[in-house]
């Protein structure tokens, strides 16, 4: 991975640091626009100054590596092996913070669930999507909101909307769906 392109993220979360400080405390819309901009770096550089200082640890190994002492030398390689590991795994998730985020990442999401064709069965299983996705979004302490239900006789839903909100700036724990809030 390319330091300087850390290094020039470094930079930039820095510089929103000393712009938050410096502002006029009347500039609320500034204020906010610049604490989100901070707020969603934050993530990402606390891995970036991980990633560093694992990649100091590495080159400092490299210099016991050439050491006569065997006992030491074996211990290197071993911990050298360890760190890579670490390295490798780390450099991973950067790469995925550093994939630019979609616009509708930060919006809520209405969803409309209707039981087809297949009477109390499909119905049964429109209920259990139904309690997935209330599940899924408690986990993820997102809000949700029935707007229209209609239920069947046995614990089936023949229609429901639903509206969920919540925050999902820190794209890691939201995970890898397209339908992000």
């Amino acid at each position: 991975m390319e330091t300087k392109k850390l290094k020039n993220i470094l930079e930039k979360f820095n510089n929103l640091e000393k712009q938050i400080n410096s502002l006029n405390k009347e500039d609320y819309k500034q204020f906010a626009k610049l604490s989100k901009e901070y707020s969603d770096l934050k993530p990402l550089v606390e891995k970036i100054n991980l990633y560093l200082k694992l990649l100091n640890e590495l080159s400092d190994l490299d210099e016991l590596l050439e050491s006569d002492d065997s006992e030491m030398k074996v211990e290197a390689e071993k911990e050298k092996g360890e760190l890579t590991l670490k390295i490798n795994k780390l450099g991973n998730e950067i790469k995925f913070l550093l994939i630019p985020k979609d616009e509708s990442d930060a919006k809520n999401a209405i969803i409309e669930i209707r039981a087809g064709t297949g009477g109390e069965e499909a119905a049964l299983f429109a209920s259990d999507l139904f309690r997935m996705y209330v599940k899924f979004s408690e986990l993820k302490k997102w809000k949700t909101e029935i707007m229209d239900i209609s239920q069947t006789d046995h614990d089936g839903i023949k229609e429901v909307i639903v509206n969920i909100s919540g925050n999902c700036s820190i794209r890691v724990s939201c995970g890898y769906s397209s339908a992000s809030m």
